[in-house]
């Protein structure tokens, strides 16, 4: 799945009338099991794109607070965001005051929309819902030249 393909799935969710991280999970669960890990290895890539001090300041600032695993809920809501105000925060995260959804979120003191957890474990949950009722995911391997992160 290339770059595009991937961003052409994530504007496809957001313009659905259910929240967006359901919409996406219908969509990948109609997909097969190599393509939503395809989608899950770009969606790494993009989320490590802006995993920086800058972009974990803003989150920081925005939230009063960021936590390791709440900068990766925010950067989940980055990817929620589409590709356009993805690209601008990740080219200047305070770009992000600007931005109507955390506007909101800072005024109504609810930002799970951009801390946005449900968002980022969406091919987890359409992966187990594209195996067949009663079975469980193969040998958990990797396939050859996956790449993998070390913490």
């Amino acid at each position: 799945m290339n770059l595009d393909e991937f961003w052409s799935i994530v504007e496809s969710a957001r313009t659905d009338a259910k929240p967006t991280h359901e919409a996406l999970v219908d969509r990948l669960a109609a997909l097969t099991m190599d393509e939503i890990l395809d989608f899950q290895m770009r969606f790494d890539e993009v989320q490590d794109a802006v995993h920086r001090w800058d972009v974990w300041a803003a989150a920081y600032l925005i939230g009063g607070g960021c936590s390791d695993d709440s900068f990766s809920d925010f950067r989940a809501g980055l990817v929620a965001l589409g590709r356009s105000w993805f690209e601008k925060a990740a080219q200047s995260p305070d770009s992000l005051a600007d931005h109507s959804v955390v506007i909101e979120a800072a005024a109504q003191g609810d930002l799970d929309a951009i801390f946005y957890e449900d968002f980022g474990i969406a091919a987890g949950a359409a992966s187990a819902l594209a195996l067949p009722v009663g079975t469980l995911p193969s040998t958990g391997r990797l396939r050859p030249g996956t790449p993998t992160r070390r913490y």
